[in-house]
């Protein structure tokens, strides 16, 4: 359940190399010594860090929630398909007129 998944995403933070290397190399150039005690401080900059990976976490999860949506449609597949044909048919036209016109260059210096 709930309950499940955060303790799951709790542990992940507390075992993720990159936000002990965040908090240990990068965050204590926030800290300013005529500013207040550095407990102060981090507590400060550690809550806006939480505040703000909660925000975007939040969103991903709600985003995440609407592509699930979103991808069990077949319009989305079938729209999704047509991009792809027009975007590689103009990308391999580009291409065929991009060799041609060296073609024609390297003829013309002939």
């Amino acid at each position: 359940g709930l309950a499940a998944f955060a303790k799951r995403g709790f542990l992940m933070n507390v075992l993720n190399p990159k936000v002990s290397l965040f908090f240990i190399a990068f965050f204590p150039q926030f800290i300013i010594a005529d500013q207040g005690t550095v407990s102060e401080q981090m507590l400060v900059l550690g809550s806006i860090f939480i505040a703000q990976a909660l925000l975007l976490f939040s969103i991903m999860a709600l985003i995440s929630g609407y592509m699930r949506v979103l991808l069990k449609q077949q319009l989305f597949w079938n729209v999704t398909k047509w991009i792809k044909v027009t975007l590689f048919s103009f990308l391999a036209g580009s291409l065929a007129g991009a060799f041609f016109d060296c073609l024609l260059l390297s003829i013309s210096l002939i």
